[in-house]
């Protein structure tokens, strides 16, 4: 959103809020002091008696559910979540039903950025939290089709076993293209029920050594894979250097992101690059909206300007959410790989990838789609690793028990 600022940057937020924003009426906390016990008649501030029945007109409930929002928009520490909120419902007396009362703070909260447009981007992030909708499951049609996967997948390693190399790589990019799909309408299902144009990519970790222009056009068997690695290289010249990159090996049908990497690089203060970067490091979800870029804290001003542009020309998407998945070697956890959902459209539904309460449901329901996706990527690089046409190991470990791994030490066997 022009002009606004980002929701990223809470001292600028905070130095807004202070000085522009109203703070409520005193008259809603004196009714949080006083509870039930109240006088026949009360002197405010010097003015003339009043009852309370007259007091109540002219300051509940609207002064009320504004001090809730205007508590609730605060960006000063800490932060106030759903269960502060409905607190407050309950110390400042209003006795509506759940629903209504939230209605009426966020109904309070969008009159704060009518009158605030610079605080837009900070005030739709919070006022996600509000939304007492419930992610819905995946329904009988997901569950049938996963397990369709399932079965090509065993089809495929068969295949494999069979040095039927063309048919199971046939087959395991079936596999592949058809759970990102699912993984991608799984998310969906969670933030919003509204329709929009969605993709979905798979980026692993990889070594700098491990992984070029070539390898990624002999993984994918397209030219764009070239292309978008190239542009990578460009886009990222000015950032540190790293050792591992997080590279998109699989994509849906219609995405085009395929090929296309970012390195692990840490500016200062350890800082990382939002989307993928983050969710790799932190193992949490991040997103990245477009009308709500963060900044690129501790990283060189010619990176910002470079990523700033890409973002403007290169990206056909509202916002993109990255998920880690990871998997537990030896006592510690290890991201395997992550996620990437593009969504065409930054309905309110999806400001709730903001917060870890939604992402944390995508997350679950993705698991299992991606563990699929993960296990045909890992054997299509299996039989290509075979033919000796690339090095890529696709992340496998040794302790993965999965049973395509028995199928990689087959093939590991015969050669």
């Amino acid at each position: 959103m022009t002009n606004c600022i980002p929701s990223s940057d809470v001292a600028g937020i905070k130095e807004y809020f202070d000085k522009q924003v109203g703070k409520p009426h005193p008259i809603a906390e004196f009714f949080k002091r006083a509870g039930d016990v109240l006088p026949v008649a009360l002197k405010f501030w010097g003015e003339a008696e009043v009852s309370i029945p007259a007091a109540s007109k002219g300051f509940t409930p609207n002064h009320r559910h504004y001090t809730v929002a205007y508590r609730f928009l605060n960006p000063s520490a800490p932060l106030f979540e759903l269960p502060d909120v409905l607190r407050m419902r309950r110390e400042l007396k209003l006795d509506e039903e759940e629903k209504d009362f939230l209605e009426k703070v966020r109904a309070q909260c969008h009159d704060v950025q009518k009158k605030h447009p610079k605080l837009a981007n900070w005030i739709q992030k919070r006022v996600a939290l509000l939304d007492l909708g419930h992610p819905s499951g995946p329904n009988g049609d997901f569950k049938y089709a996963l397990k369709g996967n399932q079965d090509l997948l065993y089809a495929a390693q068969a295949l494999a076993i069979r040095r039927e190399h063309s048919n199971a790589l046939a087959l395991a990019d079936k596999v592949l293209q058809q759970s990102l799909n699912l993984a991608a309408c799984a998310v969906h299902y969670v933030f919003t029920k509204e329709a929009c144009d969605l993709t979905a990519n798979l980026m692993l970790p990889v070594k700098e050594t491990e992984v070029d222009s070539k390898t990624l056009k002999v993984i994918s068997g397209c030219a764009r894979y070239d292309r978008n690695f190239d542009k990578a290289k460009e886009l990222w010249q000015a950032a540190p250097a790293a050792d591992t990159k997080l590279v998109i090996l699989a994509e849906t049908a219609e995405s085009d992101y395929g090929g296309f990497y970012v390195p692990m690089s840490h500016g200062e203060g350890g800082a990382v690059l939002p989307g993928a970067p983050h969710a790799f490091k932190h193992m949490e979800a991040s997103a990245v909206l477009v009308d709500d870029l963060p900044e690129l804290t501790g990283f060189p001003g010619s990176l910002r300007t470079a990523w700033n542009s890409y973002v403007a020309h290169d990206i056909k998407d509202a916002l993109f959410l990255s998920i880690p998945f990871t998997e537990k070697v030896d006592t510690a956890k290890k991201v395997r790989a992550v996620l990437n959902v593009n969504i065409g459209t930054s309905n309110a539904g999806w400001r709730r990838a903001y917060h870890r309460q939604w992402t944390d449901k995508a997350t679950d329901a993705a698991w299992n789609p991606v563990e699929l996706a993960l296990r045909a990527l890992r054997l299509k690089c299996a039989i290509l690793r075979e033919n000796g046409q690339i090095l890529l190991d696709s992340g496998r470990i040794e302790s993965d028990n999965l049973i395509e791994s028995h199928t990689v030490k087959l093939l590991e066997q015969r050669q």
